[in-house]
C-alpha cells in the first residue's frame, strides 16, 4: 500500500509565475476555455471542466478570503520508496485564503458555504495557501483507489509545507445556489475602474462600520455604474458584499479592514 511506504517529493513551478502546463490544445472532446482573473494578476486562466474547475474559479475571484487564484500551479513528483517511477500531480488550483476560511473547510464546510458565511475580521488576518483539486460528481476518479491514494501523498506532502490541500466535489451544489446570482453579477463587473478618488469614498463611508449597498453607492454617485464600481472594489477586496441572498440595494457592505499578505 503506497501510504506506508517512504516519500520523497519535488515540485516544479513555471519560470513566469503562471500555469504549468496550458491544458487547452483545440482536440479535447469536451469543452475548455480560459477565464480572466483579476485575482491572478488579469491573467487569462485555462480551465477544462465547466462544471467543474470554471464555476471553481467563478467563486474564488468572488470571494472576499480569496486573496489571489492560479490553475495548474506547479508539477509534483512524489518519489515512493520501492516505486520505479515517480507519482506525477498536476493540482487544479492554488489559492491564497484566510486562515479562517481554511480552517472552516477542514471543518467540514462545503467551499461555497465557506465563502458565504466568511466575514472579515477586525484582527490581522493570516493567509495560507490552499491547493484545490475540483471533482464533479460523476468523476470516476473520486471512487478510483489508486487515484485516491496519490492525492493522500500530494496532501502529505503539502501538509509539511505548511499549506492545505481539499478536494471540492460539486462545488456548484446546494450550497451554491443561494449565492449563484450575487457571485455571478460581481463578477460580470470585476474590471471595471474605479478612480482613487471613488475608492477612498468609498472607503470612508465604512471606516463606523458596515452600511448597507445603497447608501455607500451613494457616496460616488449612485445608479448602476456605482453599483458595478462596488463591485469590482469587492473583487480586488476593498470592501466585502454580503453575498447570502440576492444581491440588492439592502445587501451588507463590510471594510476589509486588513488585506493580509500572500504566503511567502
Amino acid at each position: 500500500h503506497l501510504d506506508d511506504h517512504q516519500v520523497f517529493a519535488r515540485i516544479f513551478v513555471s519560470s513566469d509565475g503562471g500555469p504549468i502546463r496550458t491544458l487547452i490544445t483545440g482536440r479535447e472532446p469536451h469543452a475548455t476555455g480560459r477565464f480572466v482573473s483579476v485575482k491572478a494578476g488579469y491573467r487569462a486562466l485555462p480551465w477544462e471542466s465547466m462544471r467543474g474547475e470554471l464555476p471553481l474559479l467563478q467563486l474564488a475571484e468572488v470571494a472576499s478570503p480569496v486573496q489571489s487564484v492560479m490553475v495548474q500551479p506547479h508539477r509534483l513528483e512524489m518519489f515512493v520508496e520501492g516505486v520505479k517511477k515517480p507519482l506525477i500531480y498536476f493540482p487544479d488550483v492554488s489559492l491564497s485564503v484566510s486562515r479562517r476560511f481554511a480552517d472552516a473547510l477542514d471543518d467540514g464546510a462545503t467551499f461555497a458555504r465557506a465563502v458565504a458565511d466568511w466575514g472579515p475580521s477586525e484582527a490581522a488576518e493570516e493567509h495560507v495557501t490552499l491547493i484545490v483539486e475540483a471533482k464533479t460528481n460523476d468523476d470516476r476518479r473520486i471512487h478510483d483507489d489508486v487515484y485516491q491514494s496519490k492525492l493522500r501523498l500530494a496532501h502529505e506532502v503539502y501538509e509539511r509545507l505548511g499549506w492545505r490541500f481539499v478536494q471540492v466535489v460539486d462545488v456548484t451544489g446546494p450550497d451554491w445556489r443561494p449565492i449563484a446570482k450575487a457571485v455571478h453579477e460581481i463578477g460580470l463587473d470585476r474590471d471595471v475602474v474605479v478612480s482613487p478618488h471613488e475608492t477612498q469614498m468609498v472607503q470612508e463611508s465604512l471606516m463606523t462600520g458596515p452600511a448597507t449597498l445603497a447608501d455607500v453607492s451613494a457616496t460616488i454617485g449612485g445608479g448602476a455604474i456605482a453599483l458595478q464600481k462596488l463591485a469590482a472594489l469587492h473583487v480586488r477586496r476593498l470592501i466585502s458584499i454580503d453575498l447570502r441572498g440576492r444581491l440588492a440595494l439592502e445587501s451588507l457592505v463590510r471594510p476589509m479592514t486588513y488585506s493580509g499578505r500572500a504566503p511567502a
